[in-house]
């Protein structure tokens, strides 16, 4: 049972962080992020690699709740 409220305190935080970030993320912003990590043809990219783009976003959304961990210090 804890390891299961584990898993889903820490599956809300990052829903929590993805809310948070779509308000000041702009489209523009996005395709440039993506095109910085896939290059030009990352459209075709994450249609042929769908797994490895949501292991990719997870760890993107890790670093940024490290990252916001660290600010107060």
């Amino acid at each position: 049972m804890g390891s299961r409220y584990r898993y889903s305190n820490i599956l809300l935080y990052k829903i929590k962080i993805i809310r948070e970030m779509s308000k000041w993320m702009t489209p523009k912003y996005i395709d440039l992020r993506l095109y910085t990590m896939y290059g030009s043809h990352y459209k075709s990219y994450i249609i042929k690699h769908p797994i490895r783009f949501i292991r990719d976003l997870n760890r993107y959304i890790e670093w940024c709740i490290n990252m916001d961990k660290h600010k107060g210090d």
